[in-house]
């Protein structure tokens, strides 16, 4: 009887806990800045929050663009890469409002269209499904209504031209997939990704472990009444 009652009570653990255990939000302003401060990094850039994992992209959605303050460099969406001055110094930049995309002199640290498409790629370890998207600005304030965002999710574009100041956070249900980019459209966008909620999928492996357990304590349970 104690076997059939520890096989049912860790296939209820099991199930349960993978049906939880799955949700994340990905808080990426770094308080620890302080102010108005940037930390810039080399692209990709890994970091860990809260324990998971995701990596940053810093490019550009087109290669349109012009050479000055400083010599242009862009990164299409499918990751080729041209570098004008052989230096390419695309970044990832961090701050208290979040992540965004810059040179490494940490000028024009948000996701901008100044003078050309900027575009931020997280991907994660495996798939997830997106849930939502908090943008932010640097500082937060330059987040008004002529601020666009256009969302890929494995490098397919997914939503155009959306205008933050009429959702924020951004509803990203019925989204799934192993990375998502976040891309200006125009010289008046400049925004930073605060934070991303998604869930993980339940492994299957993990149900069907559960159901086994199950199964087995209902078999002996059977077994033993007969």
């Amino acid at each position: 009887m104690r076997l059939v009652n520890t096989c049912a009570a860790a296939a209820a653990f099991i199930i349960a806990g993978a049906a939880t255990a799955g949700a994340a939000t990905y808080d990426f302003r770094n308080y620890g800045i302080g102010g108005d401060g940037i930390t810039t990094h080399a692209t990709p850039y890994t970091k860990s929050v809260d324990g998971k994992i995701v990596t940053a992209t810093a490019g550009y959605t087109d290669s349109s663009v012009l050479v000055w303050p400083f010599p242009p460099v862009y990164t299409t969406i499918d990751g080729d890469e041209n570098c004008y001055d052989g230096s390419c110094n695309l970044q990832v930049t961090e701050s208290a409002y979040g992540l965004g995309v810059g040179p490494a002199n940490g000028t024009f640290p948000d996701i901008d269209g100044v003078l050309y498409d900027n575009l931020l790629t997280l991907t994660f370890e495996r798939m997830v499904n997106f849930s939502s998207v908090l943008f932010s600005g640097f500082p937060p304030s330059y987040v008004d209504g002529d601020d666009n965002v256009d969302v890929y999710v494995d490098g397919i574009l997914t939503i155009a031209g959306f205008l933050i100041s009429s959702e924020n956070p951004l509803n990203l249900s019925g989204l799934s997939g192993t990375s998502i980019s976040f891309g200006a459209e125009g010289a008046f966008d400049d925004f930073t990704v605060a934070s991303l909620t998604a869930t993980v999928p339940v492994p299957a492996g993990a149900l069907l472990l559960g159901t086994a357990l199950g199964g087995l304590g209902f078999a002996r349970r059977r077994r033993k009444a007969a």
